[in-house]
């Protein structure tokens, strides 16, 4: 199993099937934290103020 691994990292093309969804993995990230500002910002919000 752990071959197959080092096999696949040393020799597939994943790195340029990375780089052809970058732009998707991009707007992915950009929406889990705006998803996390969303639900964590009023909390934050509140301590600060109080």
């Amino acid at each position: 199993m752990f071959k197959r691994f080092i096999l696949y990292i040393e020799q597939a093309p994943w790195d340029e099937e990375l780089e052809r969804q970058e732009k998707w993995l991009n707007r992915f990230c950009w929406a889990v934290i705006g998803l996390a500002i969303i639900y964590f910002g009023p909390v934050c919000l509140w301590i600060f103020l109080r």
